[in-house]
């Protein structure tokens, strides 16, 4: 009886935790680092870059405290915004030594996605990606606005900015299937298979 509680006490556990909650693993995105001895010798900009996709992830990490649904309670990780681009080039640096700078044009940004940020340079895994970095208090907030980017090669040297592009998302809920069930829910359920159990086995001992 004991192994067959624990057998459900897992399966509802592994119900309870959404699948991709702890698959999300983004890497801190690497910023972009300017070589004194290239400025002095290269005076020549990068080219420009365009975007080809913009991805919004949100991410909060399985909390297993009042809830059990996956949703972070007075903690978590934030999520990211993935751009993937066309890399810019350039006469000396190589592309994965290029910066971007993201400035704003419109739209309200999460107040945790502070402009202007350091320049970011492309995800190494990915190739052509770059990963914008969101706070944990904005995984519940609607996302809303445009950005661009400026490529600035190892020099400082600064490319022509991207075109607009827009960064739109609904925003998550601390919900799964429509609604998240709390420990204190679990325990009354696993109490009632575990009473069955028992009335089950009596009967069968009589």
């Amino acid at each position: 009886m004991h192994t067959l509680l624990l057998a459900l006490s897992i399966a509802l556990v592994g119900l309870l935790v959404p699948r991709g909650a702890a698959a999300c693993s983004d890497a801190l995105p690497q910023t972009y680092r300017e070589n004194p001895a290239l400025a002095e010798i290269d005076h020549v900009a990068p080219t420009g870059t365009s975007v080809r996709k913009v991805e919004v992830r949100r991410r909060i990490e399985p909390v297993f405290g009042d809830r059990l649904d996956g949703c972070a309670v007075g903690g978590g990780v934030g999520g990211s915004i993935r751009v993937e681009v066309a890399p810019a080039t350039d006469d000396r640096s190589p592309v994965h030594a290029i910066g971007y700078e993201v400035e704003h044009v419109s739209g309200r940004v999460p107040g945790s996605f502070v402009l202007p940020q350091p320049a970011f340079v492309l995800d190494e895994w990915s190739g052509e990606t770059l990963v914008l970095p969101l706070h944990e208090e904005d995984d519940d907030e609607v996302l809303d606005f445009q950005l661009r980017l400026v490529p600035v090669d190892e020099a400082g040297n600064r490319g022509p900015p991207s075109e607009p592009f827009r960064v739109h998302d609904e925003g998550v809920g601390c919900s799964v299937g429509g609604g998240g069930l709390t420990l204190a829910g679990a325990v009354v359920v696993l109490l009632a298979l575990r009473r069955r159990i028992r009335r089950g086995g009596g009967r069968g001992g009589a």
